[in-house]
């Protein structure tokens, strides 16, 4: 008999978490790329850092809200998830590649053939796959396009996923995936030459830190003695100590080696950082789950998204606490503005189909 064979699979980890934690953490992940972009955060090599937390809770998000659906529901295929998703995220896309094309003298000096052909690749969110399109017009959009992809393989991550958890082989899946990261980041770094792919935007790779995360979300809410102890019998105290503890491990390395390590090597020591912070008991979690984050990351996409383009008009001028102080103004308006327009845009449209 396997392993795993005596769980209830359907069965959730008793007094599941919502996992309010990890929306203050995706506000901190934005406004930490966002400092980084600005030319902080010294040798901590901090937007690469974020970008693997922000890709790592993607999957783990995913994995705790969908691993488990309920039978009667039919799972979404690759094409229907990021539908769904495309309708978040698709507009402000689009202003923002609009803006860079027309006020970005970058781009919008080009030839119309040059933002015809390179537009529609990134209009299609293509350009991620590519090392020459990657930062093309809004530089941060490379993100969206890779998390598309991580969308597209989800069900397919979720088929092998099921089938390793009910052989008793879930670890040997993890270990696989991890294995196959290794080797990519191993190979870039050795053999540039020959293999030509970017760790920080190319979408197979951040697949893969999405699907260690994806993993890591079905060990959450498997009901396994670990779990029932995290949930039900450990203390603030305990979590807390825990999450301090881990969380110093991870700052540590990041400020001692910053680049120098793989960077699959701060993808692992994330991981159990993820899995503490999800059950929210303790200091760093009951943190996360401030009002002032929570809010935050209601605008995470749009002060995501229009940032490039407001500090390229708004160019960073170290050492002055006014600049800071003004350009977080502007950033947090602007992205409440678009927000609020295209919510009203949304529930006109929606008015006008009811009265239709």
């Amino acid at each position: 008999m396997s392993p795993t064979a005596h769980l209830n699979l359907s069965s959730p980890t008793p007094r599941r978490s919502i996992l309010k934690p990890f929306n203050g953490l995706k506000a901190l992940a934005v406004i930490g790329i966002i400092f980084g972009h600005m030319g902080l955060g010294g040798n901590w090599d901090i937007c690469a850092r974020m970008v693997e937390v922000l890709f790592i809770l993607s999957g783990f998000c995913m994995a705790y809200n969908h691993y488990q659906a309920i039978k009667k529901t039919p799972e979404k295929t690759g094409w229907e998830i990021v539908k769904s998703k495309l309708p978040k995220f698709y507009p402000v896309h689009v202003t923002t590649f609009l803006l860079q094309a027309i006020f970005v003298p970058t781009w919008a000096m080009k030839s119309m053939n040059f933002i015809l052909v390179f537009g529609a690749l990134n209009l299609s969110l293509q350009q991620a796959w590519f090392q020459k399109t990657q930062f093309m017009f809004n530089n941060v959009s490379w993100f969206l396009s890779s998390l598309i992809f991580c969308y597209f393989i989800t069900p397919g991550l979720r088929k092998v996923s099921r089938y390793s958890e009910e052989k008793g082989k879930l670890w040997l899946c993890f270990l696989s995936i991890l294995g196959i990261r290794i080797y990519l980041e191993y190979t870039i770094l050795h053999y540039p030459t020959y293999v030509f792919m970017d760790l920080h935007t190319n979408p197979i790779i951040q697949s893969l830190n999405y699907a260690l995360g994806y993993i890591g979300g079905i060990y959450f809410i498997r009901p396994t003695h670990i779990n029932h102890y995290l949930s039900t019998q450990s203390d603030k105290l305990q979590m807390s100590i825990m999450e301090c503890v881990f969380i110093g491990v991870y700052a540590s390395f990041c400020y001692s080696f910053g680049v120098e390590l793989y960077r699959i090597f701060y993808v692992v020591l994330a991981l159990p950082i993820l899995y503490l912070l999800g059950y929210g008991n303790g200091l760093i979690s009951r943190l996360l789950s401030i009002k002032p984050l929570m809010w935050f990351e209601k605008i995470n996409l749009e002060l995501f998204m229009f940032h490039s383009f407001i500090l390229y008009h708004f160019p960073v001028e170290s050492g002055n606490i006014w600049y800071y102080v003004k350009f977080w103004i502007i950033s947090i308006m602007v992205a409440i503005g678009f927000k609020m327009i295209w919510n009203k845009i949304i529930s006109y449209i929606s008015a006008r189909r009811h009265a239709g």
